[in-house]
């Protein structure tokens, strides 16, 4: 596809499950959500802004994290 084509809806969300594990990986090691973005960008594996990226991991992140508390209170 042309870099210079729209690409289809849903095609972010497409590209955020492909590389699903290397951005969880990155997350869990301690990257910001920002930094694995800018590094899945970079190396042509996402074209999607980052406002998009970040509107699909970050509720992903923000439930991670609930779920991490409720193992620390039991």
């Amino acid at each position: 596809m042309n870099d210079n084509t729209q690409k289809p809806r849903g095609y972010a969300r497409v590209e955020f499950i492909k590389n699903i594990e290397e951005i969880k990986k990155m997350l869990i090691d301690g990257h910001s959500i920002s930094s694995v973005y800018h590094s899945l960008f970079d190396a042509g594996k996402i074209t999607m802004p980052y406002r998009t990226f970040y509107s699909i991991v970050r509720p992903d992140v923000i439930i991670r994290h609930r779920e991490k508390k409720r193992q620390r209170k039991e």
